[in-house]
């Protein structure tokens, strides 16, 4: 009996320490392909993210105008070129809108500019009459967010591929909704201004060949 315990016991180690090579295995395989997939990734993402080289060119598309609970409100053609100029570290952003009666055509004519002052990543936008926006360029996005008297503004630009997805949303400043927590005795109290979202806009511009 004893040696057929022993042996049972011997079976069921064999059988345990095959389970963990099978096991071992399987998760060198499944660690290999996570690497080898996540290599690819960030080539392809630091492919598509670097500026100003693989951004530079013309796009086009339509931009839509969109309220809740409405949708789409209105619609615009627009055309967005982003150059080279002779001056090192500027480029032209220049963004045409055109094919709407109500609104005919309109030149936003700028400057994209990387001061060696700023951090990395940080750029700004400089309209050229004296109005300069900060933007943010994370991974294969611009990111920016401004206001104008009561209206808060946020921008988004995000390049993928050859396809450029710009998206800006409005907010009033004067219609925030504050809360606050529920703290216990001796918790730190805080307050939270919300605002609620009256209007955005949005492009996808497809690069010209």
């Amino acid at each position: 009996v004893i040696l057929s315990t022993n042996m049972k016991l011997q079976s069921w180690k064999m059988k345990i320490e095959n389970s963990k090579k099978s096991i071992n295995k399987q998760l060198i395989f499944i660690t290999l392909l996570f690497l080898l997939s996540l290599n690819a990734f960030a080539q392809t993402a630091n492919n598509d993210e670097a500026f100003p080289d693989s951004w530079l060119g013309t796009y086009n598309g339509q931009m839509y105008m969109l309220k809740p609970g409405v949708g789409i409100t209105d619609s615009v053609s627009v055309k967005l070129e982003l150059l080279s100029t002779d001056m090192p570290k500027q480029w032209v952003y220049r963004m045409t809108y055109k094919g709407n009666k109500k609104y005919g055509k309109i030149i936003k004519d700028y400057l994209i500019v990387k001061p060696d002052s700023l951090a990395e990543g940080t750029y700004l936008l400089d309209e050229k009459d004296g109005i300069i926006i900060e933007q943010t360029l994370i991974g294969n996005t611009f990111y920016s967010n401004f206001s104008v008297g009561n209206s808060y503004l946020n921008s988004i630009m995000r390049k993928t591929g050859d396809i450029i997805h710009f998206e800006i949303f409005q907010s009033n400043v004067k219609e925030s909704l504050i809360t606050k927590n529920r703290a216990n005795e001796g918790q730190i109290v805080f307050e939270v201004k919300s605002y609620p979202i009256f209007t955005t806009q949005k492009a996808k511009l497809l690069k010209e060949k």
